[in-house]
């Protein structure tokens, strides 16, 4: 594969999957119990009581947080292991009689390692030693996108204009669909929360995140169940089983695609009283096939991605 199409294929990864995780805080994991070898999460004190699951935010709070991936791409029987880390963080600037929050994110910091195919890209480092393929990342760290994120964590309305306007003429395409990437961002980044109440073993649907991987539509289902609740109902965990499919819609003639297998799987750690997931660890599994003029290529993408503050 060439350096090029790595690059970009790693970082629409991580794009995709950083998009899927929402932003972290230690200082409510009281309570909380978290075995960092086995990677399973309790709550100490719990109950069976039903619960309206609603994120209630806090005007002035400010979060950092660390997202760390650890990728496998797989592509005609080669393997390319690499690490991703994504730095970001957002404070909430207003919160509406309703609820309602307006929510500001910005990027902070992105780092890609891959010793497979001489891949070791950080942000930090000075411009002109960055390659060409990696300068709309550059773009877009440290631009504030503002959301607006209801109580049971819907999108809004969104103010992009900063970023936007940041991107300039020399990046047309990425400008043109940076309403579209955001929106999906937002759609992925608060856990769509039920209606009605809640209890331990139950079922809900979360909202349908659409994507853009690599230029293709890519859509995630997802149906959480409720693991466990705090006795004082201000903390849950949901335990996400998400299913990855590809639009195939208006493909090139003579492009096909075929997903062998999408899904995801892993656990989520809320808490309601401040408005933000905790923590999370998730596992995903892409596994495709591309065909193109008669030649077809296999590629398998796994991600293990734990969330936490820094």
């Amino acid at each position: 594969m060439k350096t090029r199409n790595y690059f970009m294929l790693l970082s629409a990864a991580a794009l995709l999957w950083t998009g899927c995780q929402n932003q972290s805080q230690e200082g409510s994991m009281q309570g909380v119990v978290i075995n960092d070898e086995t990677n399973e999460v309790s709550l100490e004190n719990t109950t069976d009581e039903a619960v309206n699951l609603e994120f209630k935010f806090n005007k002035g709070d400010k979060v950092e947080n660390l997202i760390e991936m650890n990728m496998e791409i797989e592509m005609m029987g080669q393997k390319m292991p690499a690490t991703v880390t994504v730095e970001g963080k957002y404070e909430i600037k207003e919160v509406d009689n309703q609820g309602n929050a307006d929510i500001e994110y910005a990027m902070t910091r992105m780092q890609i390692n891959s010793e497979a195919q001489g891949v070791k890209f950080d942000s930090n480092e000075k411009p002109e030693e960055i390659s060409p393929d990696m300068a709309p990342i550059l773009k877009m760290l440290n631009k504030n996108v503002i959301s607006k994120i209801s109580p049971k964590g819907k999108t809004l309305g969104i103010d992009y204009s900063q970023l936007a306007n940041e991107l300039g003429e020399e990046y047309a395409m990425l400008k043109a669909n940076l309403e579209q990437n955001v929106n999906q961002f937002n759609q992925s980044s608060f856990v769509s929360l039920p209606e009605t109440d809640v209890k331990v073993g139950d079922t809900f649907d979360g909202e349908t995140i659409e994507q853009n991987f690599q230029g293709l539509p890519t859509k995630i289902q997802t149906t959480y169940k409720v693991k466990s609740i705090s006795k004082d109902k201000t903390k849950v965990i949901l335990e996400p089983d998400g299913t990855i499919e590809f639009g195939l819609a208006n493909m090139p003639e003579g492009v096909s695609i075929k997903m062998n297998q999408g899904k995801m799987s892993g656990w989520v750690l809320i808490d309601l009283s401040r408005g933000m997931v905790l923590r999370s660890n998730m596992v995903s599994l892409m596994d495709f096939s591309t065909t193109q003029m008669g030649q077809q290529s296999d590629i398998v993408i796994r991600i293990n991605m734990v969330m936490k503050t820094k």
